[in-house]
């Protein structure tokens, strides 16, 4: 079921028709409050479901240096960073406590 679900997922987020268009102010809002609860100290954040980088994007203007993770290679060509990595939150490639 896990195999299905995740073929599913990929299928759906790498159209590239969802990706590198104008974003809605609500989502504009949501990236910013997401950004606002990260602690300035922060020093290794991972950007877990990045998409085209709205939030990677904030993250990094805010000072911070991210790693952009999704699930859709796609979504990721559109992101400006050598931090990025493809693969599924159901399997990462992370040992416990790799990020702050």
């Amino acid at each position: 079921m896990k195999d299905i679900t995740v073929n599913t997922q990929k299928a759906l987020y790498n159209d590239p028709k969802k990706w590198g268009r104008k974003y809605h102010r609500i989502n504009i809002d949501r990236a910013r409050l997401s950004v606002c609860a990260v602690p300035r100290d922060a020093t290794s954040i991972l950007d877990l479901g990045s998409g085209d980088g709205l939030v990677l994007n904030m993250l990094k203007e805010a000072g911070h240096d991210p790693v952009a993770f999704d699930i859709s290679y796609v979504a990721l060509k559109h992101i400006n960073s050598n931090k990025l990595i493809q693969g599924t939150a159901s399997n990462l490639p992370f040992s416990s406590n790799s990020f702050d």
